[in-house]
């Protein structure tokens, strides 16, 4: 029976590991959106002596981020860390080898370390697979991704995956400010962990009141190889990754 390559049985397993991700993801998304929208932060205008300095401070503790909210980026990280062993389980049988334990998709920031185990790792494997590999592996500076996914993923399932409420991520103005020519206005946002007292917005601008909405986000924790990122900016990151080496793996699968 003839396949179209994406709908050949031995891409099932991949496409759906991945699919599985990207809807644990779109989930992710939206629960991250509703608590952000919920406003659980007070937030508090600083009174500045000069009238054209404006200042806004977190007047509460940051609210805690739910904990399952946790639990959902875990299962993410499951699902594309397992789509990457099942490319490698399917790229042995596709060479007409047989797969063992050993066989897994070696992720390695350390080119010694990626030396010493990709033989064993991807033992019947082709050579043109483990060309694209060795291309995806963190020891390339703009494949970072895997790195973050394999590190995170490591953390979840023997630690605990710390989020936090961080800073702000963008201001909408609700008036237009109308700056005259020659005129200048300085924007300065907190970046970093937020607690109470801290003032995350000072605004300096030849204008007596400026009304805003300010939006915050989640971000990862410390002890983390992505602290202060932004959580679904990572998973963006990790999912285009991913799916690109499969795609990539596709006609090397499929042949």
């Amino acid at each position: 029976m003839k396949y179209k390559p994406e709908d050949h049985p031995r891409m099932i397993g991949i496409r759906t590991k991945i699919a599985r991700a990207h809807a644990h993801g779109q989930e992710l998304d939206g629960r991250i959106r509703s608590f952000i929208n919920s406003h659980p932060a007070r937030i508090s205008y600083l009174q500045r002596p000069n009238l054209h300095e404006h200042g806004w401070i977190l007047k509460s503790e940051p609210p805690v981020v739910p904990s399952d909210l946790s639990a959902l980026i875990g299962d993410m990280l499951y699902n594309f860390r397992s789509a990457l062993d099942h490319m490698i389980w399917q790229l042995v049988l596709a060479n007409g080898e047989k797969p063992s334990i050993q066989n897994q998709f070696p992720i390695f920031d350390s080119p010694s370390e990626y030396k010493r185990a990709k033989n064993r790792r991807l033992q019947g494997v082709r050579k043109d697979a483990i060309s694209v590999i060795d291309r995806y592996q963190p020891i390339n500076e703009d494949k970072i991704a895997l790195a973050h996914l394999n590190s995170l993923g490591n953390i979840d399932k023997h630690r605990e995956l710390p989020v936090i409420y961080v800073h702000l991520e963008q201001i909408n103005m609700r008036e237009t400010i109308k700056l005259a020519p020659q005129e200048t206005m300085e924007i300065t946002m907190h970046t970093g962990t937020l607690s109470r007292g801290t003032e995350f917005l000072k605004v300096k601008v030849n204008q007596e009141e400026i009304d805003f909405e300010p939006t915050f986000g989640i971000a990862f924790g410390p002890d983390t190889p992505v602290e202060q990122k932004n959580v679904m900016d990572v998973f963006r990151s990790i999912w285009k990754t991913v799916t690109d080496l499969g795609e990539e793996m596709l006609p090397m699968i499929t042949r």
